[in-house]
């Protein structure tokens, strides 16, 4: 990177647009020269805040209003913009970056204060393109064209004053740090990073590892028998109390654990020969019980059998006799349906042969009686034959009468409603010529009224041209009223910020007297220490002059203070300082703010007052009196717009009326005439239907329609009677051939059926007597059963008996299977046996649960077992890689005891060996061969902490090595002079993407004698001769006649300016 052009506005001490052009000098060294405060250090500081957004100094960082020029007026807007090269390959690219600073700027409209405005950045890229993208983003894009953040831009380009020796005397971390982005180095520090996230997860497997083990040995479960000071018990008690177990202990314990096992699968085959032994008892035992249950169940069974045989027994005579019983009486009632059935037949006979004889005796008068009816009935016939002739010829004549009223009453309707609607029509043609004549009226007094408004629309034109003034005049005496309100505010604002700004000021001058006088006490002090060792002839560490005129005594009652608490007091003052300048501002724009309203105030006041003459409002009248005043006005005004406003409502009505009226008269006057027509054909149709009305009413045979519905009411009524006769002579004509035909249809059926039912009579008895015959039964005895028993009785007798009989085979079957199934065995002992069974039972179940818990134990701590021997194999490839992982760790990053150089510093102490051979070289021609800049030995470099970047100077006159802080402040800068410009060399040597062309020096010059100076600038010069732009800022008189090339700072009351002057 190397700069082409600067341009700074309202920046710093620079008020007015000024551009430096660096292509201007002869020579790449120049110098910037100009008296203290001029605003040398400005120029550097614009240049790095063009850069990367802060100024040049590390420890007096400012940024956004601080960096606002106080030299020009806020309307000004502050920037910065720089040109600059940076070289891609054989070719240049031009970049050219313009920031403005956050600052403040004046409020052009509008009240209040001044307005805050954010930094911006511009980035014109070497196409010419804008580079787009936030604040961050083009920050971030200069850095990467550069290759360099600010703290690194910092110790190779720029040396800013104070601040030249901090990359000489900073410790090895610090250095690291800068180096770390300079030469790529972090990939070493990853490398460590990533070797350390490794150990740190081997060393997290090997935890879990131990904790699997620990809950691995958590599930061994030991014997109830063992002691708690057995081994085995001890070291699993040790294990579980261990918050990280030992894996010793762990060992010691899986060496244990099979004799363990081995003892627990012993005792396991021992329990389970004794529960094998012990299952064959009982299970003979159950055997032995079961047979001996069922033996007793049998004679339990043949005890009720022999019971039940005694209860049959005494039951034997009784059953046998309800069985002789039972059978007589089924005996009877067989007898007894045989007789029933003849006497049945009996009387069937006798029945029929006396129904035969009464129809035979009936049925010569049924013929009679039949004759009459045929007689009858033809008479009957006859007479509703001559009726129903006499009826169709009335009803022929009532209809024809019925048809002449129904016209007739049609007529009367018809001739009503033509003369309801002639009598309409002569009412509408009267109320249409009404309408007509009304209509004409209003027209005549719609013209008259619309002559009376035609001035209401100018009236109210003339009273909304006041109302709008009023209106105006309303809220212009709102907005004085509101501004008199700000105004007053800001008065107070003003006032109080002035107060505020007398308190900071006083608390600043105080606090400044304070440190100017302990600041001279310690400049004292220390000219006074400086002077105690001046010898006559030698050069002053400060000055470099060899004559001593008034060497500085410092007074017994001088006590200077420390310099920390110097700097802390100076840090105060600044502080103060800070807020002496924030207080001012606020003053300032609180009299500007209350000046500006104050002014806007008397301005709009003298314009309202004058406008308000029109409203005869005196100018001396106050706002609320004015308030007061248009309020009335405005009342007035509005009643007069109302008023003028319905009168041009009501205009415009009847002008629209006026507009449509001529077609509405033709409408009405057409309405009339088409009445007048409709009226006179009505009149004439009402006239046409009464003359046909007294014709059809002359037709008329009937009085009324009542008259001709009676006449055939009466006929019809004669025909019904008539017409029933014939069918009341008809059915008893039927009826009496039904009677007959019935009674000779019964004498035939019972001369067929009297031979049949006389057979069944004597078919019938002959099989009663047979039944008495068989049963050995007389009348008298089957009649005295059938009298004391029911057949039912016999059958459930008869039951009885058969389940009685079916009941003792029964008893019979089931004694021979009892028998049998005793088979001569002696009853059994039931309670001996199933108190063995339960003994049995118990020791079975006693000895199976210890057998199955001695079996899961030793299941559970084989699994264990098997499971830690599985754990313990994995850890040993475990452990020796964790152990290989830390121990490169420790090595790489520097954690070894007597060996604290991590691989990081160790490489960048290659790049920093390269950066003291260009060093020294330059060193060694500024200090006329003096001193040589020298690492830390290597051996030295890891003791008590990491020093491996810290330097040494060699003194070629003592031939030793010392502390690089004891070089005077002289030495000091040639020493930071030469390592910045070796850091400059080897970064264009090995990073090719950083091209750094440039470097600035602030200050330094004057603690150099004149030979190191001389000898300084030669060096400079030569460097100069390359490619690389140089330039120094100094006030030291003799650096004017050794640089030619200077650049002149100037500072007025308008702020500082620049000349080149080339010579």
């Amino acid at each position: 990177m190397k700069p082409i052009k600067l341009t700074l506005q309202a920046f710093g001490s620079y008020g007015e647009r000024t551009s430096i052009d660096f292509t201007r000098p002869v020579q790449s060294l120049f110098l910037v020269t100009g008296d203290t405060g001029a605003g040398k250090t400005t120029i550097f500081d614009a240049l790095v805040y063009a850069l990367y957004g802060e100024n040049s100094s590390n420890t007096n960082k400012k940024t956004g209003n601080d960096l606002q020029s106080q030299f020009v007026g806020r309307d000004v807007t502050p920037f910065v913009e720089l040109t600059f090269s940076e070289a891609n390959g054989c070719a240049e690219e031009i970049y050219t970056v313009h920031r403005c600073p956050a600052h403040l700027r004046k409020r052009q409209r509008g009240q209040g204060g001044d307005i805050p405005v954010n930094e911006t950045i511009a980035l014109t890229m070497p196409d010419g393109r804008d580079f787009s993208g936030k604040n961050n983003e083009i920050n971030n894009k200069l850095q990467e064209i550069i290759g360099l953040t600010k703290e690194q831009f910092m110790q190779v380009g720029m040396i800013a004053q104070g601040e030249f020796m901090e990359l000489l005397r900073t410790d090895s971390g610090t250095k690291k740090e800068i180096f770390r982005k300079l030469f790529n180095t972090a990939i070493f520090q990853q490398i460590t990073d990533n070797l350390k996230e490794r150990k740190k997860a081997a060393q997290s497997e090997m935890d879990k590892l131990l904790l699997r083990c620990k809950l691995k040995a958590e599930d061994i479960q030991l014997p109830e028998n063992i002691a708690s000071d057995h081994p085995i018990a001890e070291l699993k008690a040790a294990i579980i109390k261990s918050e990280k177990p030992n894996i010793v202990t762990i060992e010691k314990l899986l060496e244990e654990l099979p004799t363990l096992c081995e003892s627990l699968a012993q005792q396991e085959k021992e329990l389970n020969q004794d529960f094998t032994a012990l299952s064959a008892q009982r299970e003979q035992s159950i055997s032995q019980y079961t047979a001996g249950k069922l033996l007793a169940d049998a004679y339990a069974e043949l005890d009720k059998i022999t019971e039940q045989e005694k209860e049959l027994a005494a039951q034997q005579s009784d059953q046998e006799k309800n069985a002789q019983l039972a059978q007589a009486i089924m005996d009877a009632y067989q007898i007894k349906s045989a007789h029933d059935l003849y006497a049945s037949q009996s009387k069937l006979l006798q029945d029929t042969m006396a129904q035969k004889e009464r129809e035979t005796a009936r049925l010569p008068e049924l013929k009679t009686a039949e004759e009459t009816a045929t007689s009858q009935s033809q008479a009957a016939k006859k007479a509703y034959t001559q009726e129903l002739s006499a009826f169709s010829a009335l009803q022929t004549k009532v209809t024809a009468a019925k048809e002449n009223f129904a016209a007739i009453a049609a007529a009367e309707k018809a001739c009503t409603a033509a003369k309801a609607q002639a009598a309409a029509a002569q009412a509408e043609k009267e109320k249409t010529q009404k309408t007509l004549t009304a209509f004409n009226e209003d027209i005549k007094q719609w013209n008259k009224r619309f002559q009376d408004l035609s001035s209401a629309a100018g009236e109210k034109q003339k009273w909304a041209e006041k109302q709008g003034k009023v209106e105006a005049w309303q809220k212009q005496q709102l907005e004085l009223a509101d501004l008199d309100k700000k105004r007053s505010a800001a008065q107070d604002a003003a006032t109080q910020a002035q107060n505020s700004f007398k308190q900071a000021e006083d608390n600043y001058q105080q606090k400044r007297d304070a440190y100017e006088h302990a600041h001279r006490i310690f400049l004292n002090a220390q000219a006074g220490l400086l002077a105690a060792d001046l010898e006559p002839n030698m050069p002053c560490p400060v000055c470099g002059s060899t004559t001593h005129p008034h060497p500085y005594v410092l007074s017994a009652s001088e006590q200077p203070l420390e310099r920390q608490a110097l700097e802390d007091l100076q840090k105060q003052v600044q502080q103060l300082n800070i807020q002496q300048s924030k207080a001012a501002q606020k003053a300032s724009e609180a009299l500007t703010n209350c000046k500006n309203l104050t002014e806007q105030y008397q301005s709009a006041k003298e314009k309202f007052t004058a406008s308000l003459q029109e409203a005869k409002i005196p100018a001396d009248t106050s706002l609320s009196a004015i308030a007061q005043e248009l309020h009335k006005w405005a009342a007035v005004i509005q009643q007069k717009l109302q008023k003028y406003s319905l009168e041009v409502q009501e205009a415009n009505a009847l002008k629209e009326k006026l507009a449509t009226s001529s077609n509405k008269l033709a409408e009405l006057e057409q309405a009339a005439q088409k009445a007048d027509t409709r009226h006179r054909e009505l009149e004439t149709k009402w006239q046409s239907l009464s003359s046909q009305l007294a014709t059809l009413k002359g037709q008329q045979t009937y009085a009324s329609p009542a008259a001709a519905e009676a006449a055939l009411a009466a006929g019809q009524k004669q025909l019904q009677q008539t017409q029933e006769k014939a069918k009341k002579a008809e059915g008893e004509l039927v009826a009496a051939q039904k009677s007959r035909q019935e009674a000779e249809t019964i004498i035939k059926d019972c001369s067929q059926k009297i031979p049949q039912q006389n057979t069944a009579k004597e078919t019938a008895y002959e099989a009663y007597q047979k039944h008495c015959t068989t049963k050995n039964m007389t009348e008298a005895q089957w009649q005295a059963l059938t009298a004391e028993y029911t057949a039912q009785d016999g059958e459930d007798k008869q039951t009885r008996y058969q389940q009685y009989k079916n009941t003792a085979l029964k008893v019979q079957g089931q004694k021979e299977t009892q028998l049998k199934n005793i088979n001569g065995q002696q009853r059994p002992d039931l309670t001996a046996l199933a108190a063995t069974q339960d003994t049995l039972n118990v020791q079975w179940q006693e000895l199976g649960d210890k057998l199955k818990r001695l079996q899961q134990l030793r299941q559970r701590n084989e699994e264990a077992t098997d499971s830690l021997r599985e754990l313990m194999g994995n850890r040993n490839n475990k452990i020796a890689a964790a152990a290989r992982i830390e121990n490169l760790y420790s090595r790489l990053s520097g954690k070894m005891t007597g060996s604290r150089m991590d691989i990081e510093t160790f490489v960048q102490r290659h790049y920093l060996q390269q950066i003291l051979l260009a060093a020294n070289y330059r060193f060694a021609e500024m200090s006329a061969g003096q001193f040589e800049l020298r690492l830390m030995p290597v051996e030295d470099a890891g003791q008590g902490k990491n020093r491996g970047l810290d330097l040494r100077v060699y003194s070629t006159v003592t031939g030793q090595e010392r502390d690089i802080k004891t070089l005077s402040g002289g030495e000091s800068f040639m020493a930071a002079l030469s390592l910045a410009l070796g850091l400059s060399d080897q970064i264009q040597a090995n990073t090719a993407a950083i091209n750094l062309d440039i470097m600035f020096i602030d200050e330094g010059f004057g603690s150099l004698d004149d030979h190191s100076r001389s000898q300084a600038i030669k060096v400079l010069k030569r460097l100069s001769a390359g490619n690389k732009l140089i330039g120094i800022i100094s006030h030291v008189t003799e650096l004017k006649q050794e640089i030619d090339n200077q650049l002149i700072v100037n500072k007025n009351e308008k702020g500082s300016h620049v000349t080149w002057q080339i010579s």
